[in-house]
């Protein structure tokens, strides 16, 4: 299953999920631009089923992630909280099997807000 493991505690270090039972990787890292965070998602072929909250963490930086796993080909979910005053941009992805994406991490009004 899915879990929040060596949260990192340094803004150039990324925070990863355990995926040794889970289709779905999911990482953070600080980033340099108007966005503060990527969160990194890919989607690998196997079969599980797992709605699995939890936190991840780069810098004083936490984001909740919530994933949604279906059986077989069918595509994944990975949704993105951001706290107060951030913003997770776009706040869902739904992937198929191996296929990968971002959410990037914005402050409030980073993005034309």
């Amino acid at each position: 299953m899915i879990r929040a493991a060596a949260l990192c505690a340094i803004l150039a270090g990324p925070a990863w999920a355990d995926s040794n039972t889970s289709s779905v990787d999911v990482s953070i890292a600080a980033a340099d631009g108007p966005h503060v965070a990527v969160v990194s998602v890919a989607n690998h072929f196997r079969y599980s089923l797992f709605s699995a909250p939890f936190e991840l963490t780069v810098g004083s930086l936490s984001v909740q992630i919530t994933v949604y796993e279906r059986y077989g080909d069918l595509p994944d979910t990975v949704t993105v909280d951001a706290p107060d005053g951030f913003v997770a941009v776009p706040r869902s992805l739904e992937l198929a099997e191996r296929q990968s994406g971002e959410i990037l991490i914005y402050p409030n009004g980073g993005v034309g807000m």
